[in-house]
């Protein structure tokens, strides 16, 4: 992974869990980047507007999400039965 992946990455995680903790009008791109460490323009070179970062914040999080809960199924001998 190249360095400007793993940054936009860290973007992602960060501020996703800042949208879903305060909410995406009560986070402000200050609470991201105290949160990541980079600068509003390292922000803005990969995202072109906070909106923008909600929505590619909230698809991260939903694959990051499902793909721990494929090798949760996975795992299982059987599936459950009630």
């Amino acid at each position: 992974m190249r360095n400007s992946d793993l940054t936009k990455e860290k973007i992602l995680n960060q501020s996703g869990i800042l949208f879903n903790v305060q909410g995406y009008k009560a986070t402000s791109l200050s609470d991201i980047t105290d949160a990541t460490g980079l600068t509003k323009g390292a922000i803005y070179r990969h995202f072109s507007s906070k909106e923008e970062l909600e929505n590619k914040a909230l698809l991260h999080l939903s694959s990051v999400m499902f793909e721990k809960m494929r090798g949760y199924i996975r795992e299982q001998a059987t599936a459950a039965v009630s």
